[in-house]
């Protein structure tokens, strides 16, 4: 049997730190990350707010992988990426890749 093909979207507020912060500690992630998810995606609330509503988005920067059931969902500025990728059952290459 086929593994899921894991997407990422992260839902964000333009030009807020939080929202650049997160867009930032995202890529920093996809790096670190031992298989890089099929789909990276970037939602700007602002201009897609009925995107944000279908997908019950209330806050942003809001990160959710999808691909996998249940999907998974992280709100804030992924600050500690370790936590991040433990949370969404992705393998690192190394705890220095996050460094």
């Amino acid at each position: 049997m086929r593994e899921p093909q894991v997407s990422l979207r992260l839902y964000i507020a333009p030009d807020t730190l939080p929202s650049n912060r997160a867009i930032a500690n995202l890529h920093r992630l996809c790096e670190a990350l031992m298989e890089a998810p099929s789909n990276v995606e970037i939602v700007d609330v602002i201009a897609n707010p009925a995107r944000a509503e279908n997908a019950g988005i209330t806050r942003a920067p809001t990160l959710v992988m999808n691909g996998m059931r249940p999907w998974r969902r992280i709100e804030g500025e992924l600050a500690d990426l370790t936590a991040v990728a433990a949370r969404l059952g992705l393998p690192i290459r190394s705890n220095r890749a996050l460094a």
